[in-house]
């Protein structure tokens, strides 16, 4: 039973004490008080001591519970709760707090803290990289100003001063409901309000795709699209600032750690993290999915124009997904979820996909299944190159610590696999066989070049981009080239393979001759493979104990020396289908904990 001594029940009485006042004769408040102050408790009946060994007084118990689920220390009231139930209901009552803690929404404000100090993605605008996932898929309108032909009307930002395409040259309108304010109508004047598709090619060329930005757009035809989905009427600094949370590059970069909160908040498994075909995002995330989707689908135009015409990511009235316990379901700003899919098609439902290019024709590979984090924008353009990508998620994922070799340590020289040969094969051992699930999304170069999924979709290329000549004569083509090479760990493709099919080299599933923590491949592509085997490992089990005891009982548990504690908290996870917050409450509620350990 934990107790309460009587020298500490002296010294908690004087913390208490701390800021209280006694009120004047006319039981108001004395001068400076500000109007907050209270009256001092009355010190607590002695108790008789009873020790137990080791145990931290209740109160002590109360303040380490609230700092690590809330983020604070406790109210005044919630000492004064605890002091005032009977010594032997004591513990009932911190259990009933704990079950209070685990309900409020500060919970999910701790688990995205968590999850950000976990993953230290790097904000999206330390990456160059980053804004061609969004912002340049967009085309900007302004309002005319006053006085103009066009005033009020949104038109082309780049032209809306220029003499011959200006706000005061006679231009076509349209008036419609756009994405961004459903419900409402704006007036576009020019070139924008065209709300075509496509647009035919001149000289019989074909059509071309208006949702994907080219310069192949004829004569500047192509408009903002059904329900102006291809414009956006945010100012640059919007976008493009980190620190609003109506910018899409801020939500991109919180989107992986707002999934694990949700799948906290939500009581979804763990491994939906990086196994799952959704996550979450505000409307103007959603967005950027979709822009992405947009252009790898433009050469199909039935799937375009499908998309083109989908209301569902920006009609929020009608959301009913779940989501963050701090908006409304249909709050344009909550975090709600989505089904990957359905905003980027190319990241396919299908949660087994299989697709050799050393031996199937190239092109014919319908997409690559999503994988929760693993495949969100934030990840994929904050790590862009998949050795790197891959070293960060098994330090995250699989607490890899990554340590340079002994230096008595002797290597075979190094010629041009980092995988086999030189001191780099301590670690890219290990890396090698998860970086190649995560090959196809790249940059694939020019400032309005989005992220590719190499070989899928729109994103094909000829097989001239190994030739290192025009347009592919810099990156990522010259480096594919020299790190893609034939005969390699992480390229297993003979010569020969590669000059009948160069996309062979795209490979992106471990081969059945290697393994990940001695996992074999069921043959998946991309980076759910690789979620796959972290899963099945059990890695990413005894990782997530790991992370959330250290976050919470302020040490990591050492799997050498304590490998029972760890054996007896990861096999309850997992009995518990992986849920975030009974194993929280596990450790919270632990005798480790409790004890101050």
């Amino acid at each position: 039973m934990l107790t309460r001594t009587p020298l500490f029940a002296l010294i908690f009485t004087s913390v208490l004490a701390l800021g209280c006042t006694e009120p004047d004769a006319e039981g108001t408040d004395p001068a400076g008080g500000g109007g907050n102050a209270q009256a001092c408790p009355d010190p607590p009946e002695p108790e008789p001591q009873k020790p137990v060994a080791g145990f931290m007084h209740p109160t002590r118990v109360l303040r380490r519970m609230t700092i690590s689920l809330r983020g604070d220390f406790p109210a005044r009231d919630e000492y004064q709760a605890l002091l005032q139930t009977p010594e032997e209901q004591r513990d009932d009552w911190l259990d009933s707090k704990l079950d209070e803690l685990l309900a409020a929404p500060t919970f999910y404000d701790r688990m995205l803290e968590f999850a950000r100090g976990w993953l230290k993605l790097p904000p999206n605008l330390q990456n160059a990289m980053a804004n061609n996932y969004g912002q340049t898929m967009f085309r900007w309108l302004r309002p005319c100003p006053e006085g103009t032909l066009h005033a009020g009307h949104l038109f082309n930002l780049y032209r809306i001063n220029s003499a011959e395409d200006g706000c005061d040259v006679p231009a076509a309108v349209v008036t419609v409901e756009p994405w961004w304010a459903p419900g409402t109508t704006v007036t576009v004047a020019g070139q924008f309000a065209n709300l075509a598709s496509y647009v035919e090619l001149p000289n019989n060329g074909g059509k071309h795709a208006c949702g994907r930005w080219s310069r192949m757009d004829p004569d500047n035809t192509c408009g903002c699209g059904p329900n102006l989905v291809y414009c956006t009427v945010q100012s640059h600094s919007e976008e493009y600032n980190i620190n609003s949370r109506s910018s899409p590059h801020r939500q991109l970069w919180e989107e992986p750690a707002r999934l694990f909160a949700h799948i906290a908040w939500h009581d979804r498994p763990a491994t939906d993290w990086f196994l799952g075909d959704y996550t979450v995002g505000p409307k103007a995330a959603q967005s950027v999915y979709v822009r992405h989707g947009r252009s790898g689908v433009a050469h199909d135009i039935a799937a375009a124009v499908a998309l083109d015409q989908f209301q569902q990511w920006w009609r929020n009235s009608e959301w009913t997904s779940p989501n963050d316990p701090h908006h409304d379901a249909t709050d344009p700003l909550g975090w709600s979820e989505f089904e990957i899919h359905t905003r980027q098609p190319l990241l396919v439902k299908d949660r087994h996909v299989t697709f050799d290019p050393r031996v199937e024709p190239a092109g014919t590979l319908a997409g690559m299944p999503s994988a929760g984090m693993l495949t969100s924008i934030g990840v994929t353009t904050n790590w862009p190159r998949e050795r790197v990508r891959a070293a960060r998620l098994l330090e995250v994922l699989a607490c890899e610590n990554f340590t340079p070799p002994p230096a008595e340590a002797t290597f075979v020289e190094y010629v041009r696999d980092p995988d086999s040969e030189g001191p780099c094969l301590h670690c890219h051992t290990r890396i090698g066989p998860a970086a190649i699930h995560f090959k196809r999304f790249t940059r694939t170069g020019g400032i309005r070049s989005p992220f590719a999924i190499l070989g899928v979709g729109s994103w094909q290329y000829p097989p001239q981009w190994r030739d290192g000549n025009w347009p592919y004569d810099s990156s990522p083509w010259t480096r594919m080239a020299r790190l893609w090479d034939h005969d390699m760990r992480m390229t297993p493709v003979t010569q020969a393979t590669i000059d009948n099919n160069p996309d062979a080299t795209w490979i992106d599933y471990l081969p059945p001759d290697q393994t990940l923590f001695g996992q074999t491949s069921d043959g998946t592509i991309g980076p759910l493979g690789f979620g796959k085997l972290i899963a099945a490992s059990g890695v990413f089990d005894r990782c997530l104990v790991r992370r959330l005891h250290e976050n919470i009982v302020g040490r990591d548990i050492d799997p050498q020396t304590e490998s029972g504690y760890l054996k007896a908290l990861v096999k309850r996870f997992v009995d518990g289908g992986r849920e975030i917050r009974p194993l929280v409450r596990t450790i919270v509620g632990s005798e480790a904990f409790r004890r101050g350990l």
